[in-house]
């Protein structure tokens, strides 16, 4: 039996159900869950998977012709699970196509780590990034919380890592202090101090009504 067309109304079905827009290669990452009490879910497994089975589905999709090898996702993230930014961070990496990130809203923690992964990255006007240390919470005995230190050590070197990678391409002597002493609190910067700093690129323009 021959397999029925994507039609519009299945397009729009798509977009609502899974944050995936087909005709111009667009997926949108976004908390899964919400609720007054916990607040939004933020990086979890289910935004890893949201993003994972976008991308899949969006490289193998047929380029616009003017929009070439393009895929945006579209970004809103108050932040999240370390592990799980790593994932995400790693696989837009290791996309064949080019990817632009379009951060609106929150782009916080875990989310400002994964707008770096982007072949470019665009903030709206009143987005705000906020960069800092993390938070970490655990428990068990001594030795588990020994290592757990050692490991949210190692996962602050990536993250530092990450940053600098970016920011030394617009300030080449920026020092890794410098930054450490910036994330020793929560630093929060509007979209102009964010590409700035070399953490984004361009600020996306209102349209005119």
């Amino acid at each position: 039996m021959p397999r029925r067309p994507i039609g519009k109304d299945d397009e729009i079905k798509i977009f609502y159900d899974h944050g995936l827009y087909i005709p111009n290669r667009t997926i949108i990452v976004e908390s899964v869950q919400s609720d007054m009490e916990n607040g939004e879910s933020g990086v979890d497994a289910h935004m890893w998977s949201r993003l994972e089975k976008g991308l899949c589905i969006l490289e193998k999709t047929p380029p616009v012709a003017e929009q070439g090898n393009t895929i945006t996702v579209i970004m809103n993230n108050p932040g999240g699970d370390e592990y799980h930014m790593l994932a995400m961070y790693d696989r837009i990496r290791a996309s064949p196509c080019h990817i632009i990130i379009e951060a609106t809203g929150h782009v916080m923690s875990a989310g400002s780590i994964i707008l770096q992964a982007a072949d470019e990255r665009r903030m709206h006007r009143h987005a705000t990034m906020m960069i800092h240390h993390g938070t970490y919470s655990f428990s068990g005995h001594t030795k588990d919380f020994q290592r757990r230190g050692k490991e949210t050590k190692r996962l602050e070197e990536v993250m530092y890592d990450i940053y600098l990678e970016r920011i030394r391409k617009k300030h080449p002597k920026f020092s890794r202090r410098r930054l450490e002493d910036m994330m020793t609190f929560d630093r929060f910067l509007g979209s102009q101090e964010t590409i700035e700093l070399g953490l984004a690129d361009e600020i996306i323009p209102h349209t005119e009504l």
